[in-house]
């Protein structure tokens, strides 16, 4: 059984900015998503007379705002 490599041999990638999970990395298929998430959004309040429109407005909601504090850190 082959031995495993030095501890010093080991190669460990540089840590850098954290990227945000479940958003993209650039602007263009960042505000894709988040015009995506407002669109379902505003669909839901439209509806919010009804549970199921209820409902997807309460779990949109804190997405859209997530892709949208997501979105104003993304620089290019």
């Amino acid at each position: 059984m082959p031995e495993p490599p030095a501890a010093e041999s080991v190669h460990r990638p540089a840590r850098g900015p954290r990227k945000p999970a479940l958003f993209p990395s650039n602007r263009r298929d960042g505000a894709r998503l988040l015009s995506t998430a407002v669109i379902v959004l505003v669909s839901a309040l439209v509806r919010c007379d009804t549970l199921a429109g209820r409902i997807l407005a309460m779990l949109s909601a804190p997405i859209a705002l997530y892709w949208w504090i997501c979105y104003r850190r993304l620089d290019h």
